[in-house]
């Protein structure tokens, strides 16, 4: 109902206050009765059958982030340009040379060089090369970048619904689902050990550069989002999603 709903509205931002709050609900099993989740079958089975979920999604979002488009290449040139005070001093310096150029060949005489503005002329190519070459590339980076986003948007992860485990995108996942962990796979979401293997740990070399595999159970059992189970196996309850 709506009670139970409204404890799901809690902030798991700090991990020392999250462990305290852990506490303070009573466990995970508190957090799951707070979710309206059985921590062996998942979430419960009238919300399964109605299918929707349109309650959870509403106080506790959905997996997915809100992208920024793509800034337009005109954009990163201008940034090539303006960041480089080299580019800047080379084309006020072009600009001159092709002022004083034009003037002297508008007042020269028939004998004098009229060709004096081609040098100015020659400054702004470079110029424009050089900016156009370092946008393209910043650009074909952020493209690149993108597509890898796009592409983690796209993995599936194995969670337990309703006492059965299905497979589902990682943006489907929602607050009170439960995950389950196998060595490889990445946690999709924020979430709380329920039950694991003595063997199961996550990288977190992502998060926080510890290159070694931290040790997940009933002490340390905070797992979060993009980390990876390098090895063991277990169950965590998801209790943030996005951006959240």
């Amino acid at each position: 109902d709506a009670d139970d709903f409204s404890l799901m509205t809690r902030d798991w931002g700090s991990p020392v206050t999250t462990h305290a709050r852990i506490g303070e609900m009573g466990g995970v099993q508190g957090i799951g009765a707070c979710l309206r989740a059985d921590l062996q079958t998942g979430l419960l089975a009238d919300e399964v059958e109605q299918g929707n979920f349109t309650k959870r999604k509403e106080i506790y979002g959905v997996n997915r982030y809100i992208k920024k488009p793509l800034k337009p290449l005109w954009l990163y040139a201008w940034e090539t340009w303006s960041s480089d005070k080299m580019l800047m001093v080379l084309t006020l310096a072009a600009a001159v040379s092709t002022a004083v150029g034009i003037w002297e060949a508008s007042h020269a005489t028939e004998d004098a060089d009229k060709n004096g503005w081609i040098e100015g002329v020659a400054i702004f190519a470079a110029v424009i090369i050089v900016t156009l070459v370092g946008s393209v590339t910043d650009w074909s980076k952020a493209k690149k970048f993108r597509a890898m986003d796009n592409e983690k948007d796209e993995k599936f992860s194995i969670i337990v619904r309703n006492g059965k485990e299905i497979e589902i995108p990682n943006a489907d996942i929602l607050v009170g689902d439960l995950v389950v962990l196998r060595t490889g796979y990445s946690v999709p979401t924020d979430g709380v050990w329920v039950t694991g293997t003595e063997l199961l740990k996550a990288s977190e070399a992502a998060m926080t550069g510890e290159s070694r595999g931290v040790p997940k159970n009933f002490k340390e059992n905070l797992l979060l989002s993009g980390t990876e189970i390098v090895d063991g196996e277990g169950l965590m309850l998801t209790v943030a999603v996005g951006p959240r």
